[in-house]
């Protein structure tokens, strides 16, 4: 008798296990909680606000864009130790650390990337950015003594090249991919000639020849919001189409791949004032209207697809990201048991 009810109870228990961990959709989309993610996108856009997906949007009404196809949304209050709203580097730099002690100085850099921790675990890891301004690009860190936030890093950087600098061709092999900061050949003084979209699909594809099938993108592009500040409508109307088509080529690969995160997140969002009748949005979206925004938001939307994608529903600090992407689900206390890289 006692054999039996032991039976019983041990039934019983694998039932409420495997049901409590057989959740198989978020945001009404198929998904698997609980999983590693071995390939990770991370996609940086400052000044983005998800109210701008409206200027693709009711463009063509019928279609749904990317960022509404993400298995889910989260929102990160953006301030840290020092600033209300501070500006998109010093956010990103706390969101890529896990850090609110961030105060535009070298003490910065001190704290330890993101990609170092995947570095550490055996992932192949590499940023490619567009800048636009030298003081939004990560080579400030190697401006700093005593820090090795740069240390054994491969970054491909879309601005007009130093002398003597390395360079690098999204059309060219890219090799070994040896650590260091390379500018982009098509780069001049008037701009880059290669978009970020084909930069960023032709770093991507080398992951997918490479042996290690571990690996980390960071991509960060600034270019919205100098264009926003300009309050170009034309120009951000291109570059949401072209964020557009670089969420879809990695969606696709998410789709077929349960163990891929990707990630988009902003900083320094900034609050359009947009029109409320429509035939002022048809002048706006022909640029016939100039943009007004006011200050910038206190809350930057962050948009994620794939495995542990759980991890940023909701509310959270900007320096909060680094700290879920690299956490292990939890259910009631019972804590799912696979392999962690992290520790």
């Amino acid at each position: 008798m006692q054999k039996i009810t032991n039976i019983i109870i041990s039934l019983f228990f694998i039932f409420l296990v495997t049901t409590c961990a057989r959740v198989t959709s978020l945001n009404l989309k198929k998904h698997s909680f609980g999983i590693q993610p071995n390939r990770v996108v991370w996609l940086q856009i400052a000044g983005f606000d998800e109210q701008l997906i409206s200027l693709m949007k009711f463009e063509n009404a019928a279609s749904t864009s990317s960022f509404e196809n993400m298995t889910c949304q989260g929102s990160l209050w953006s301030y840290n130790l020092f600033k209300l709203r501070p500006n998109a580097y010093d956010a990103f730099l706390s969101e890529l650390t896990g850090s609110k002690n961030i105060k535009g100085s070298c003490q910065d850099y001190q704290h330890t990337p993101i990609w170092k921790k995947f570095d550490e675990s055996g992932y192949s890891s590499v940023i490619l950015e567009r800048p636009i301004q030298q003081e939004n690009s990560l080579i400030q860190a190697s401006k700093c003594d005593d820090n090795n936030f740069l240390e054994k890093s491969t970054i491909f950087s879309m601005q007009k090249s130093k002398e003597n600098s390395e360079l690098f061709h999204y059309s060219e092999p890219l090799g070994k991919m040896t650590p260091g900061f390379y500018y982009d050949r098509s780069c001049k003084k008037e701009g880059c000639h290669v978009s970020l979209l084909e930069n960023t699909i032709a770093t991507y594809e080398k992951f997918l020849k490479s042996k290690n099938d571990n690996h980390f993108m960071l991509v960060r592009d600034f270019a919205l919001e100098n264009e926003l500040e300009r309050k170009n409508i034309k120009a951000i109307q291109t570059l949401l189409i072209e964020y557009e088509k670089i969420i879809k080529y990695f969606q696709e690969i998410q789709f077929q791949d349960r163990n891929f995160l990707l990630i988009i997140s902003s900083a320094a969002p900034i609050n359009i004032d947009f029109p409320a009748q429509g035939p002022a949005w048809e002048s706006l979206a022909k640029g016939l209207n100039r943009l007004e925004f006011r200050a910038r938001k206190l809350n930057a939307p962050i948009f994620v697809q794939g495995a542990r994608s759980e991890n940023f529903c909701g509310t959270f600090e900007q320096s909060e990201v680094f700290v879920r992407l690299l956490s292990r689900p939890k259910d009631l206390g019972l804590e799912y048991k696979f392999y962690n890289p992290f520790k």
